[in-house]
């Protein structure tokens, strides 16, 4: 006669949790890669936009030295 084992069920619902953490875990780690490529194309955006606002600014002239007034 085959030995019977008894499962207790806090075992089985120990077991169903950790996988549900694990799972859990598993979509976190790709949401949080989600959002660092998105970080990455937003600040390689960012500095396009600068350059292009650089390269199309007129340069500002040089300030001419203004000598301070004469005291009357």
């Amino acid at each position: 006669m085959a030995a019977e084992f008894a499962v207790h069920p806090f075992e089985t619902l120990i077991d169903y949790r950790a996988l549900q953490l694990a799972s859990n875990q598993d979509q976190l780690a790709r949401k949080q890669d989600q959002m660092t490529q998105a970080f990455a194309t937003l600040q390689a955006a960012v500095r396009d936009i600068n350059q292009n606002i650089l390269a199309l600014a007129p340069l500002a002239p040089k300030a001419a030295h203004v000598p301070p007034p004469n005291p009357p």
